[in-house]
Order: C-alpha cells, then sequence, then structure tokens
C-alpha cells in the first residue's frame, strides 16, 4: 500500500472538525458573556461573518421577551434544516458547510476535490459537528450550560491541566 503525501485524511478530519465544534461554541458563550459589548464587526469581517451575525442577531432580537423567543424559533428552525441535510446525505449541498470545508482543505494545504470522498467525508463531519454546536448554542440560550457537550469540555479540560 501506497501513501499518498497531500491528502486529507480521517485523522486531519477528525481533529479539525473537534476544533471546528469547539470554535464554533466557544465564540458564541464569548458573545453571550460580554452581550457583545466588546465585539468589533468591522475587525471581524462586518455581519457577513458567522460571528458578525451573532452580534447583530443578539443586538436585534435578545433585548426583548419577544425577540428572544423569535430567535429561539428561528435557531431550532436552522438546527432542523441541518438535520434534514444530513440525513439526506447533502451536507455538501450547504453553501456555509461547503465553504467551510474549502477553506479547511486549502488551510491545511492537503487536496481534497470537491467530488471525492474525502471532501464528502469533510462536509458530512462539519455539518454533525455544526447540528451538534447549534443544538448546545440552542441550549446555553435557554441557561442550560449543562449538556454533554459541556460536561465532557470540562472533563477534557481538567485532565489537560493535570498531566
Amino acid at each position: 500500500m501506497t501513501l499518498r503525501a497531500n491528502v486529507l485524511t480521517e485523522e486531519m478530519i477528525q481533529k479539525v472538525v473537534a476544533q471546528y465544534l469547539d470554535k464554533k461554541v466557544a465564540l458564541f458563550d464569548k458573545g453571550l458573556e460580554t452581550n457583545y459589548s466588546s465585539f468589533d464587526h468591522k475587525a471581524n469581517g462586518g455581519y457577513e461573518t458567522y460571528e458578525g451575525w451573532h452580534k447583530y442577531m443578539s443586538e436585534a432580537f435578545m433585548s426583548t421577551d419577544k425577540g428572544y423567543e423569535y430567535w429561539l424559533k428561528n435557531h431550532q428552525i436552522i438546527i432542523d434544516i441541518y438535520k434534514e441535510n444530513l440525513g439526506r446525505g447533502k451536507a455538501i449541498e450547504v453553501p456555509e458547510i461547503q465553504f467551510d470545508a474549502e477553506d479547511i482543505v486549502t488551510h491545511l494545504g492537503v487536496e481534497a476535490r470537491k467530488d471525492s470522498p474525502e471532501f464528502r467525508k469533510l462536509c458530512t463531519e462539519l455539518l454533525k459537528a455544526t447540528v451538534k454546536a447549534e443544538t448546545v448554542i440552542h441550549e446555553h440560550l435557554k441557561g442550560n450550560f449543562e449538556t454533554d457537550y459541556d460536561i465532557k469540555s470540562v472533563n477534557r479540560h481538567a485532565k489537560m491541566t493535570h498531566l
């Protein structure tokens, strides 16, 4: 068996997807902690970015009870759409997932054509991580910071500090 250089491997996918999940949740939680008061949307690419969008949504909707309810309902709809795409094997067709996958492939400096099994696997795993992150974020919006993800994250950080 010959190993190919500069290809996207299963190990790479697992590592980058774990980081992707943690970053999505951490970015949102950081915004909740500061109520986005220290968030510089111009430095973060404006409202076109994930972080900018959440700042805008926070300011626009979460400041009122009715806005908060709208935010929760809208967020659940997004999660449901992601789950539907995941269940139908259409992760590669979700624009933001495909964009993130392309960005990751470029950042890693590896080869993975859009029609390759590796790229499809990366998209599927990114969409799974997005569903997980958005589900955790949804729970955080409701004040629940004791999800399975949170408990595992605390345990993971505790292990790292004891090494």
